[in-house]
């Protein structure tokens, strides 16, 4: 009986994830919603935040991705977690980091407990709430993300494009002069500071198929590539481009496209070709940079050297 009754009061004793609980950070938390755009955007804020997070030193709840599936089952918005795709424990380098849904699992029904939370954020989004005034945590208003094809070479080429309606209007912008040389993810291309940037040109930000095209030959001659990988989630131009070179390079647009998919090839390609403005290309281009593997623009084929953005 007493071995029995030990044996109850330890499983009684053990987490029921079989595991301890992660500690609690005294230093604090931060949380924040990756809720406006897709992966490429997504991927910008997670790195602002966790540069944040150091910062202010404080351990980083990492989100999950959300995933647009209005065209295809189930046709929502899908939640999948960072470790899907990434693993977690290479960022405790750099930075205190626990996954979100271990933080809201594990520790915030004790330290961080409903009727006692708060959130932050911009007065348009506060405007959105039934007062005017709180912040509406639960209620996400998604902003139609950029449409901005990328491409390839090898070897492989490959190319990251744009012309998506939400791209058209958002260019059309250079031509009001509403927008200058800093515009969404163009330091990339243009430089960091705003005094000495290069100007942003229409062909930087929504090339057309001429310079599709100029920029495809003179790479794929450049690095004697033997196919071109499209990435893109408007019009892929396969036909085309497979009339430009008569058949003798492979040509490739993944359908349905697959973001990581795209992104890991794009890494790997010999020449990369990516969309100034395009936060899905400087995701890009900020792997191929530390590998030391080339890359270009639509409308800039030699991009200055610069200084990391962090």
């Amino acid at each position: 009986m007493m071995g029995a009754l030990g044996l109850g009061l330890l499983l009684l004793l053990v987490p029921a994830s079989g595991s301890a609980a992660p500690a609690w950070d005294p230093a604090g938390y931060l949380l924040y919603c990756p809720c406006m755009g897709r992966f490429g955007n997504q991927a910008d804020h997670f790195l602002g935040s966790l540069a944040f997070a150091k910062t202010l030193n404080r351990t980083l709840a990492v989100p999950p991705w959300i995933e647009y599936r209005h065209h295809r089952p189930p046709y929502t918005n899908l939640h999948v977690s960072y470790k899907e795709y990434f693993k977690l424990e290479p960022l405790l380098e750099y930075h205190r980091v626990i996954s979100l849904e271990d933080f809201m699992k594990r520790l915030a029904p004790i330290h961080w407990p409903p009727g006692k939370r708060v959130a932050y954020c911009f007065e348009a989004a506060a405007q959105r709430s039934s007062d005017k005034r709180t912040c509406p945590m639960k209620v996400s208003t998604i902003r139609a993300p950029c449409s901005c094809p990328t491409w390839s070479s090898s070897p492989v080429s490959s190319l990251r494009g744009a012309s998506a309606s939400a791209q058209k209007n958002a260019c059309n912008m250079l031509k009001d002069g509403t927008a200058g040389s800093h515009f969404m993810a163009s330091p990339q291309c243009v430089g960091y500071d705003r005094n000495n940037a290069e100007p942003l040109t229409m062909d930087m930000c929504l090339p057309d198929l001429k310079e599709i095209k100029r920029a495809l030959k003179l790479w794929v001659k450049k690095v004697e590539a033997k196919s071109v990988y499209i990435a893109t989630d408007s019009e892929p131009y396969t036909t085309e481009i497979q009339q430009l070179f008569e058949g003798k390079i492979k040509v490739v647009n993944l359908q349905p496209e697959v973001a990581q998919i795209d992104l890991y090839i794009l890494g790997q390609s010999d020449h990369f070709i990516g969309n100034c403005v395009s936060s899905f290309t400087a995701f890009v281009k900020r792997e191929r940079d530390v590998h030391g593997r080339a890359s270009s623009f639509f409308g800039m084929d030699r991009p200055p050297r610069l200084r990391d953005e962090f």
